[in-house]
């Protein structure tokens, strides 16, 4: 029968090593998982918060327009304008689409501003405009996609926070 024991010394104490060595990669690893999650969530968590200050911003361009202080239209109007100046982080941007999923603002890729959206995929097959109409709807929520960052034609991974705003019927 095998005994520890009756190992010899040195190799005793390699095999201790070792052991401490693999419990030592063992709990560097979950460090960085944890670390990782950590950052996930407090990216998700500034994106919510972010999202919804521009909301707040949008509902008081919506409470001049209930007032009379504006007319239909440009409370709109100056709500896009202002979302589209906004910059956070990296770059990235804030964008609006209606709830028949067109683009109504998209300050990274104008180009497809006014273009009904519904329908379409991500890089990786999310039928991500679908799940922004549905969340804005639905009144706010989270979605991972793949889409360019400003100013590039190469997707990447995102995330973004929807909150929806009925009064307009945008998301």
């Amino acid at each position: 029968m095998f005994s520890f024991s009756s190992l010899k010394l040195k190799t005793r104490l390699w095999i201790v090593i070792g052991m401490a060595a693999l419990g030592m990669l063992i709990l560097v690893l979950f460090a960085i998982v944890h670390q990782r999650a950590s950052l996930l969530d407090d990216h998700k968590l500034r994106v919510q918060h972010l999202t919804q200050t521009a909301k707040t911003l949008v509902g008081h361009f919506y409470q001049l327009q209930q007032n009379g202080t504006l007319s239909e239209e440009q409370p709109k109007t100056q709500a896009k304008e202002l979302l589209r100046q906004a910059r956070y982080a990296d770059n990235d941007y804030f964008f609006i689409y209606d709830f028949d999923g067109r683009a109504v603002m998209v300050a990274g890729k104008p180009e497809i501003e006014g273009q009904v959206m519904l329908g379409k995929k991500d890089a990786v097959g999310t039928p991500l405009w679908d799940l922004i109409v549905e969340h804005g709807k639905r009144g706010a929520g989270y979605i991972d996609y793949y889409f360019p960052r400003a100013g590039s034609d190469k997707p990447q991974h995102k995330i973004s926070y929807i909150a929806g705003m009925p009064q307009w019927q945008w998301a």
